[in-house]
């Protein structure tokens, strides 16, 4: 009589993801290990890796980092472990584009490949390709203080009462009157060159796509 194994979960939806790779590794002759793994909650395994991977073997700062990723990101998202597989992580990377940037979305994705890199290496996950954030994505960005909106006439007379130099000759006025016209950031400021963007005379200043952080590329009248 055929030995029933457990998904680890009641959901529905879950459990018929579990079901299909329980079944899939049994017929291609993997049954056992899976009936092991199928056994093993997801945050057991976390807790495992995190004991493994405790300092010395990572800093202080990395450790906390990844113990808040499983706790707050790594099993409330995926729930069982079973379903971190190439399309459940390009399911996550989905999902946190539209919530933070990319530059969090990148180290947390950091935390994930190394839990399964361990993970796989014990048998705890089937292997897979992990997917790559894409290129082009910016993700979204958090405002966690309130806007305060200026009209025309307020942030002109802002920038009107900004000095033209200071002593250490830098031109707050200049500065933040592009700011204002051109709606770029310091960085995008920072990055403007002459004759590539801009020449003596010209009607126009040359916004490239390196200096927008958009990536926009266009020019802009003076």
């Amino acid at each position: 009589m055929p030995s029933e194994i457990s998904t680890g979960t009641r959901n529905k939806k879950d459990a018929g993801v579990v079901a299909a790779r329980v079944y899939a590794e049994t017929i291609s002759g993997n049954g056992r290990p899976t009936e092991r793994v199928a056994r093993r909650p997801l945050d057991a395994v976390a807790a495992d890796w995190l004991d493994a991977i405790a300092p010395p073997i990572v800093s202080e700062d990395t450790w906390k980092y990844d113990f808040e990723f499983c706790r707050k990101k790594l099993i409330p998202h995926f729930r069982h472990k079973e379903l971190i597989t190439e399309v459940g992580v390009e399911d996550y990377i989905t999902t946190r584009l539209r919530s933070v940037r990319r530059s969090s979305v990148k180290k947390e994705l950091g935390s994930l490949r190394r839990f399964v890199t361990w993970a796989v290496k014990r048998g705890e996950l089937a292997s897979f390709q992990f997917p790559k954030l894409p290129k082009q994505a910016k993700g979204t960005r958090q405002l966690n203080r309130p806007l305060i909106e200026l009209s025309r006439e307020q942030a002109e007379a802002v920038i009107r009462a900004l000095p033209v130099r200071t002593r250490n000759g830098h031109r707050p006025r200049a500065l933040f009157t592009v700011f204002w016209e051109t709606g770029l950031r310091l960085k995008g400021v920072q990055r403007l060159t002459s004759p590539r963007n801009y020449k003596r005379g010209a009607a126009v200043l040359w916004i490239t796509e390196d200096v927008d952080k958009n990536g926009y590329d266009r020019d802009m009248p003076r």
